[in-house]
């Protein structure tokens, strides 16, 4: 039990010492085929990896639906990921530049909201889905100064719900 509360102590100063980054991205997804948001964090764990949660919402996207007979209404989707992901940086001597390869897991949570109809009446249209899955990917990460970055991204999400998403961002040591 010593050992395990020693390992846990020594992991988390660690990850108070590194340079421990924060930021914001926008987001393009093709399959909702809309922008969004993303909050990320990254930690460094040595000079080639590092561990990146990151959650992503997109702005909802509005589309009509025809049911035959006449009958129209208007769908909104709304979707959003969780996903964890696994940086390796490439050795580059590039000044500033790092480039990286990613991989790792994605939740996406999809949500249709149908105007006029309850899901008794249109019970074959998928109001609600999910996904599990995993990400891969590349992107670079550019200094500006010691404590800021911009970075841009691509990664393919392999789930029930594929879709390829780019981000563009900026983050911050903290």
């Amino acid at each position: 039990m010593k050992n395990i509360i020693l390992g846990i102590s020594i992991l988390l100063a660690s990850f108070g010492f590194s340079q421990n980054q924060l930021g914001v991205s926008a987001v393009y997804g093709t399959e909702i085929e809309s922008v969004g948001a993303g909050l990320r964090g990254v930690i460094i764990i040595n000079e080639n990896f590092s561990l990146v949660p990151e959650v992503v919402a997109f702005l909802p996207k509005k589309q009509d639906l025809n049911f035959g007979n006449n009958e129209f209404s208007e769908a909104t989707t709304n979707m959003i990921l969780f996903n964890a992901d696994v940086h390796y940086t490439f050795d580059v001597y590039i000044k500033n530049l790092q480039i990286y390869a990613l991989a790792g897991f994605n939740y996406t949570e999809v949500n249709n909201d149908v105007d006029g109809f309850s899901s008794d009446e249109i019970d074959f249209f998928e109001l609600q889905d999910s996904g599990v899955g995993a990400n891969l990917g590349g992107g670079l990460r550019y200094a500006i100064s010691n404590n800021l970055f911009l970075f841009a991204e691509s990664k393919y999400i392999i789930n029930d719900l594929n879709q390829a998403v780019f981000n563009l961002g900026i983050l911050t040591n903290f």
